[in-house]
């Protein structure tokens, strides 16, 4: 992969850079291919949910999948990083309860007005787009801001270790409020509306659908 001036591949470099020295240039773009992928499977699910009722709200979705920390897993999978399950959802939660509370307004603002950039849409049509969009950009949101928390671990501690005490708490906290989210949000949000040109969300969601009939 090409060098870019994404967030994303700045983060995902400075992290193996400082901390995983050892991983090529192959895994680090992995790394960063994964989180696009989860991005738009979470998408995709929301809009699939239109046509299949049970997938309908993605907030809700990702909570009942655990996607969000299933993305850590195979993160730490790529590089390296033992962490159980139980600690990958607990930082996957705390996270998210930080995003909802710092930026959820800010996440449901950008959504809509990424629908209201694709009209005509009515009913719940524009509510499954929200959905699809808020799917995407809190998934992006939540990886670039897991990338930054381990960096953040290894700088305080020399080392990464996440145990899930109320130390790592503290840092996720820190590491959200010292976070320009606007950012990360503006990139996740064009990454979206670039899925959704190319064809790649329409794809995802024809698998899912595939996948449940």
């Amino acid at each position: 992969m090409a060098q870019d001036n994404s967030k994303l591949y700045a983060v995902v470099y400075a992290l193996c850079d400082e901390a995983f020295k050892h991983l090529s240039g192959e895994k680090r773009d992995e790394i960063i291919e994964t989180i696009k992928e989860f991005a738009i499977f979470s998408a995709a699910a929301a809009l699939a949910g239109n046509v299949v009722p049970e997938l309908g709200g993605i907030l809700t979705a990702v909570a009942q999948t655990g996607l969000v920390w299933a993305l850590y897993v195979k993160i730490n999978n790529v590089i390296g990083l033992k962490m159980s399950k139980s600690t990958a959802k607990f930082v996957g939660s705390a996270i998210l309860t930080n995003i909802t509370l710092n930026a959820g307004t800010l996440l449901l603002s950008y959504a809509g007005a990424i629908v209201v950039g694709f009209i005509p849409v009515v009913g719940q049509f524009a509510a499954a787009g929200i959905e699809a969009c808020l799917g995407y950009m809190l998934i992006y949101l939540a990886a670039v801001l897991y990338l930054i928390f381990l960096a953040k671990v290894f700088k305080e501690k020399g080392k990464v270790e996440v145990t899930g005490d109320s130390g790592d708490k503290e840092i996720i906290k820190g590491v959200i409020k010292n976070t320009n989210l606007k950012d990360i949000l503006n990139e996740a949000r064009n990454n979206y509306k670039a899925a959704k040109k190319n064809g790649d969300l329409d794809r995802a969601k024809s698998s899912i659908r595939v996948s449940l009939s």
